[in-house]
C-alpha cells in the first residue's frame, strides 16, 4: 500500500509539472490552474522534506497562510466573490470550493498523511485534465467532485474516528509531551494557522508558576472524572482522552488522566487561546 501510494505521489508531481508547462491550454483559466499547481507542488515538497527545523516550519506556515490573510483575501481564489467575478458564477463557485479543498494539503503534508495528500492531488489533476482537453463543463466537474467524495468517504471518516480513539495516531500528543513548551515556535509543528494571539498566550502561560498550571490541569481532569461519578456512569471501560488544549495544561492533564487509568490517545487540537 505504501509503495503504491508513493508511486502515485511521484506521478502526481510529474503531472503537476507538466500542467505548468501546458497551462496556457486551459485558456482564460490559466491563472487559476497555474496557481493551484504551484500550491500543490509546494505542499508535496514539504511532505518530501523529512528533516524539519522549527524555523523552517515557521517559514512554511507564514508563506502558506499569508495568501488568505485579511490583507490578501479579497484577491484570493479562496474568496468565492473574487472567483465568481473573475471566472463567472458557475466556474467561480467551483474553483473557490476546489481551492479550499486543496488548502487542506498543508496539514496533510505536515502530519505526513500521504494518502490524503495523494487523493487531493488526483482530484485537482482530474479536473485540470478536463480543461486541458477542452472538455470542461460545470456539471462534469461536479460529477468528478461527487465521485471523489463518495469513493473515499469511508477511508476519510474511518481516519477521523481513529484520530479520536486510536492511541497510535499520536501526532499531536507527541508534540505536547515531547516538545520544549517554553519555545513558542513549537506551535508551528501542528500546521495550523499561528497568529500573535496564540504565541502571546503561550508566553503568558509559560510565565505562570508550575503549581498554578498543575492546579488548573487537575481541575480539568477532576471535573471530567467527577462528572462520571455524579451521573453514576461506570468509568472503567473508558481508556481514552480525546480532546485537549495546546499549552502547558495539556501535559499536566495527561499526567492526571493516566492516574485515572486513561491513556494518552491522539488528541484533537483545540486551542484554548
Amino acid at each position: 500500500m505504501n509503495t503504491m501510494l508513493s508511486e502515485r505521489h511521484e506521478l502526481n508531481k510529474i503531472a503537476l509539472l507538466e500542467l505548468k508547462k501546458d497551462v496556457e491550454e486551459t485558456r482564460e483559466f490559466s491563472s487559476y490552474f497555474s496557481k493551484m499547481a504551484d500550491l500543490l507542488l509546494y505542499v508535496n515538497e514539504i511532505y518530501d522534506t523529512k528533516e524539519r527545523t522549527l524555523e523552517q516550519l515557521k517559514q512554511w506556515n507564514r508563506i502558506w497562510y499569508e495568501e488568505i490573510s485579511q490583507e490578501q483575501y479579497a484577491h484570493s481564489f479562496g474568496n468565492p466573490e473574487f472567483c465568481t467575478e473573475k471566472f463567472g458564477k458557475e466556474y467561480g463557485q467551483i474553483f473557490a470550493f476546489l481551492y479550499a479543498e486543496m488548502r487542506s494539503g498543508f496539514i496533510y503534508a505536515i502530519e505526513g498523511r500521504l494518502f490524503d495528500l495523494v487523493i487531493n492531488n488526483e482530484l485537482f489533476l482530474e479536473i485540470s485534465n478536463l480543461f486541458l482537453s477542452g472538455e470542461e463543463h460545470p456539471q462534469k466537474i461536479k460529477h468528478i467532485v461527487f465521485d471523489h467524495m463518495r469513493d473515499y468517504s469511508e477511508d476519510v471518516f474511518e481516519y477521523r474516528i481513529r484520530e479520536q480513539l486510536d492511541p497510535e495516531l499520536d501526532f499531536a500528543t507527541k508534540i505536547v509531551m515531547e516538545s520544549d513548551l517554553s519555545d513558542p515556535d513549537i506551535l508551528y509543528q501542528y500546521g495550523e494557522y499561528i497568529s500573535e494571539n496564540e504565541i502571546d498566550t503561550l508566553k503568558f502561560l509559560n510565565k505562570l508558576p508550575q503549581e498554578e498550571i498543575t492546579a488548573m490541569a487537575k481541575t480539568y481532569v477532576d471535573g471530567f472524572h467527577e462528572g462520571f461519578i455524579i451521573n453514576n456512569i461506570d468509568m472503567s471501560p473508558k481508556r481514552s482522552v480525546i480532546r485537549s488544549d495546546l499549552n502547558q495544561l495539556s501535559e499536566r492533564q495527561f499526567v492526571y488522566s493516566q492516574k485515572l487509568g486513561l491513556h494518552r490517545s491522539s488528541i484533537e487540537v483545540e486551542y484554548l487561546f
